[in-house]
């Protein structure tokens, strides 16, 4: 058996996932035994000072601080390193996103109180450090199977307090993180947040957790931004109504849209989340997590089986960056399979494009109807005419441009028809008297064992059908469980028409499309 590639002291047994500006493998620590994760910087990209300066200051970030719900930095290549990389722990958990997907529903008041308790409590300790996250959201929150919550990506948190108060570090002119867990003052003033602006961000968390939805969801970037800066989410009593009367309270505080009226501090808000658990009969937030995890079936041994893939069925790209990392001129026959118990899996094109893609930093100027709502973004506020580049967009064009020729006779047939349709699906909303209220969470296939996931973003937003089976409208709806196998797709917009195409879903993971129809018109 061949030796593994080592990065340093570190061995590469395998890979635990891909992002657009690096990946993180499965290590093994050869000093001390034990699994690590580490994080390296795409060799492409290690001179983008963006990216570069990203990644020093989660390295910088985590240095600093030393809790059990914030993710423990075990080393670090250092600031001039010419193949940067960060040692963490390894996680055998997964992110309060996929859980939520997972379970194909919303989760219920006291777990999502006691998962968010522990996330206060993390954040009671960054900010005793001067430092606020700034980039809350479920996929940067990890659950363990013993009910440990871990706070992760400090790669945009800032200084509010010390030694970069005042400098250019803590006043930059730079919107960064998710539109859709912002808060206002993030927005409005991005070079001047406080503790108080990872507070709102829980508020959305909270939100999502306990409806599958996202409170300030619209059809656009810029008009989700400007909802949060009018603080105006949808309500959360109307969406799930017979939650606790404080579990409202709380949510409704942390959406304040002036700061100074949300909560004095991360712990006072896990001392209101502790109320909420007292009164449904679980005064232990840790235990009541773990009571939780085992009746949804994530115990330790089911959510320790985390997806690696062996070092030799890695696409040409990840070969790349370890050869560049490691100088292993050939990566070994025998990955990280039997190391992991993972089965190993094809590295095809078409299996690349059914593995979830992770949210990405891109450079934009906000320009209404042109961004993924879900995408990370970093709006730079620049003089002149505005640009944009959707990294997201563009993938999808390049995949679409050979069928695009066939779609546009159609398209031309169906405008009329949908024309009617509009018409007289207008009369219909103006003669209703009251407009039915949103579903409590997104329209889904029943559950079946192995399934896949779809998820799925339009611009604009239109209706949705898979095997001529209406799913619902892709402005509210969630992450869509289906059989492995090749399913069809019809999206219906009343102005752009029909678009159709064909996709694969794989067992256990996701296929995420994202289709801008005015480029098909």
């Amino acid at each position: 058996m061949r030796e593994p590639p080592q990065i340093d002291r570190y061995e590469i047994l395998g890979e635990l996932g891909k992002g657009a500006n690096g990946i993180v493998y499965l290590g093994r620590d050869t000093r001390l035994g034990r699994e690590v994760a580490i994080k390296v910087v795409n060799p492409s990209l290690v001179r983008d000072p963006v990216v570069l300066a990203r990644f020093h200051r989660e390295a910088k970030a985590v240095s600093k601080l030393n809790h059990p719900n914030i993710i423990q930095l075990i080393d670090y290549s250092g600031p001039g390193s010419r193949s940067p990389y960060l040692v963490v722990e390894r996680l055998l958990g997964k992110n309060l996103d996929d859980l939520v997907c997972e379970r194909q529903a919303p989760i219920d008041a006291f777990m999502a109180a006691a998962a968010v308790h522990q996330i206060c409590l993390g954040l009671q300790h960054a900010h005793s450090q001067g430092l606020v996250h700034r980039d809350l959201k479920p996929e940067n929150v990890f659950v363990e199977p013993d009910g440990r919550i871990v706070l992760c990506d400090f790669g945009i948190a800032r200084s509010f307090d010390g030694e970069e108060k005042g400098t250019l570090a803590s006043h930059n002119t730079r919107l960064a993180g998710s539109p859709l867990y912002m808060s206002p003052e993030q927005i409005a003033t991005p070079g001047n947040v406080g503790p108080a602006s990872d507070m709102f961000s829980l508020g959305s968390l909270l939100f999502f957790l306990v409806t599958g939805r996202h409170a300030f969801m619209t059809d656009s970037v810029v008009n989700v931004l400007k909802r949060i800066l009018a603080a105006k989410p949808e309500s959360l009593r109307e969406l799930r109504p017979g939650l606790p009367d404080r579990f409202y309270r709380i949510v409704d505080k942390l959406h304040q849209q002036a700061p100074e009226k949300r909560y004095t501090s991360a712990q006072a808000i896990a001392d209101s989340l502790t109320l909420v658990l007292k009164e449904t009969g679980a005064p232990d937030p840790k235990k009541a997590l773990q009571t939780q995890l085992q009746k949804l079936g994530q115990a330790t041994q089911a959510m320790s089986k985390s997806q690696i893939v062996a070092l030799d069925d890695l696409d040409v790209d990840s070969q790349t960056v370890i050869s560049s990392l490691t100088g292993a001129h050939k990566l070994p026959a025998e990955g990280a399979a039997a190391a992991s118990g993972a089965a190993a899996k094809p590295r095809t094109k078409e299996a690349e494009r059914t593995t979830k893609i992770a949210p990405i930093a891109v450079t934009v100027i906000a320009k209404k109807g042109e961004l993924d709502v879900t995408s990370d973004v970093i709006i730079h506020q620049g003089p002149g005419e505005t640009t944009i580049e959707n990294i997201l967009a563009r993938k999808r064009k390049r995949s679409l441009q050979g069928a695009e020729s066939t779609r546009q006779t159609t398209l031309l047939i169906v405008v009329g028809i949908l024309a009617i349709a509009l018409l007289a699906s207008l009369l219909l909303i103006v003669t209703s008297k009251r407009r039915a209220p949103p579903p409590l969470a997104p329209i889904i296939a029943p559950a079946i064992v192995n399934n896949g996931t779809l998820r799925l973003t339009t611009q604009p937003t239109a209706d949705v059908y898979v095997d001529e089976r209406k799913i619902g409208n892709s402005a509210s709806m969630g992450p869509v469980p289906l059989p492995p196998g090749t399913h069809r797709l019809r999206l219906v917009h009343p102005k752009l028409g029909k678009h159709e195409e064909s996709f694969e879903v794989a067992a256990g993971m996701d296929t995420t499309l994202n289709i801008d129809l005015r480029k098909k018109k």
